[in-house]
């Protein structure tokens, strides 16, 4: 069965910081398929929620989105048993990750 997928505020802000920007520089198709290819690399993660690399903050996860500067990460829980994947975060490769966010109740590896 997959696994539910559920994203915090704050990864959807930053979906739509991305849209802004993102159309603003280098227009509403390209920002949309970015956005596009975003939901797609979340969507594997319903059947393969373990697809992304131990993150770098404990307990969560870190996927790179193909074909996109960003970085998706989450959490999901596969122990006692599987859980949701839950989206908290999109950065850019670039951002001093994990600098740029705060992940309530977890801390830096």
């Amino acid at each position: 069965m997959p696994a539910a997928i559920s994203w915090r505020a704050a990864a959807l802000d930053a979906r739509e910081s991305i849209l802004l920007r993102g159309a603003a520089e280098f227009g509403s198709a390209v920002a949309l398929q970015t956005d596009d290819r975003l939901v797609e690399a979340v969507a594997h993660l319903a059947d393969n929620p373990q697809l992304g690399r131990h993150g770098r903050i404990a307990g969560t996860r870190e996927l790179v989105a193909p074909r996109t500067p960003f970085l998706v990460i989450y959490r999901y829980e596969a122990e006692p048993a599987p859980g949701g994947v839950e989206v908290v975060e999109v950065v850019h490769h670039a951002q001093r990750w994990p600098a740029v966010i705060t992940v309530a109740g977890y801390e830096t590896t």
